[in-house]
């Protein structure tokens, strides 16, 4: 009969057992990195979410930045402001603003446009300082959609923007921007030669 080795047990006990501690600590760390890839990913998903889901705001054209004077309003400035849905949100309600500085050259000012959901978006606006404001863009301009359908003239009145001839003016290089023909922002007048809006007028 051969020798027996008492101590053989207790090694192959020993042995099985950081068998285990090893195949638990894997399992540990695959649970450990599935946690973070799972974490990220719903993070990532949020944060898509949350970005679809902004509001839109929508600043005049950059040759229309401009202030004469110190004390202006911001709002004149936005020309549309709405929530992810369309609904419109240009109010004061939703829409606030700060002016970060003023320097000799120009003005900062920060937006920030907040929907009924608590979604929000900020953006910067920088108005150039000049000595006389000119709120229309001079010379023939240029659609920019290609294949969009021919559109006619169109005014647009003070008294549908509250009075705000910039915002009138930009509704209307708006219209013409988003058409695929050349276009020109007139004054439009009443009968008394008064200036009462700005007119869109295509050129072919």
């Amino acid at each position: 009969m051969g020798r027996t080795y008492p101590w053989c047990g207790n090694q192959i006990e020993w042995f099985l057992w950081k068998v285990d501690d090893k195949n638990m600590l894997k399992k540990i760390l695959i649970g450990i990195v599935v946690l973070i890839i799972v974490c990220f990913g719903g993070y990532d998903i949020y944060t898509r979410i949350q970005k679809s889901h902004e509001p839109e705001l929508v600043f005049v054209d950059k040759d229309l930045r401009t202030v004469a004077e110190d004390n202006f309003n911001p709002y004149y400035y936005v020309i549309k402001a709405e929530d992810y849905r369309g609904k419109d949100i240009n109010d004061k309600k939703h829409l606030a603003y700060k002016v970060k500085n003023k320097g000799k050259k120009s003005v900062k000012v920060i937006y920030i446009l907040t929907d009924d959901k608590g979604h929000f978006v900020q953006k910067e606006l920088t108005l150039k300082k000049v000595k006389t404001v000119n709120y229309t863009p001079e010379g023939e301009q240029n659609g920019a959609l290609s294949n969009a359908p021919k559109k006619d003239n169109k005014v647009f009145l003070f008294s549908d923007y509250d009075q705000i001839a910039i915002r009138a003016m930009a509704e209307a290089d708006n219209y013409g921007y988003e058409s695929s023909q050349n276009y020109t922002v007139n004054p439009a007048l009443d009968e008394n030669g008064e200036l009462i809006g700005y007119e869109c007028v295509f050129l072919n």
